[in-house]
């Protein structure tokens, strides 16, 4: 539907790691300028997806920045993308801080919640912090035991008792 601006962003954000990413991002710009401000705010977001591998630290702090403005029940994708470029960048703990305000603020939002549970363990693990990275594991297994990442949550921590 090219006349609902709510349409072209799904379906941008969806193919913008598809072959069709030229047109996807070409259309996220466009709405990045939309009237309407939540439009425009998670175009610009989506837009983060495909720039974060070579932004700048310095343009990862203006994302977050923007993140802060957002309404809040706008905020739970880009807290995940900002942790994602956090990772890439090896800011391990920016990166956990970032996903763990999934599972508190949106806990509805039980797969994301979980996965960004599961990311947070790792980034911690990566920067050292092995005994909070356990809890967050446990957390998976205990919060979320339909989650897939049940299993993989199990082992991380079979091997963290070992290692």
């Amino acid at each position: 539907d090219q006349d609902s601006e709510v349409a072209r962003l799904l379906g941008a954000s969806w193919l913008l790691t598809s072959p069709q990413r030229v047109a996807a991002a070409e259309t996220l710009d466009q709405l990045a300028s939309s009237a309407d401000p939540r439009v425009a705010l998670l175009a610009d977001a989506q837009r983060w997806r495909a720039r974060y591998v070579s932004a700048p630290d310095s343009e990862l702090a203006i994302w977050r920045q923007r993140l802060e403005r957002m309404p809040v029940e706008l905020r739970f994708g880009p807290y995940f993308v900002l942790g994602q470029a956090y990772a890439h960048h090896r800011q391990h703990e920016d990166a956990a801080l970032c996903w763990l305000r999934l599972p508190i603020a949106y806990p509805q939002r039980y797969k994301l919640a979980a996965e960004s549970l599961w990311l947070a363990a790792q980034a911690l693990r990566q920067a050292g912090q092995t005994e909070e990275s356990a809890r967050l594991l446990d957390e998976i297994v205990t919060r979320y035991p339909a989650s897939e990442l049940v299993g993989r949550a199990r082992e991380a921590l079979a091997n963290q008792e070992e290692g």
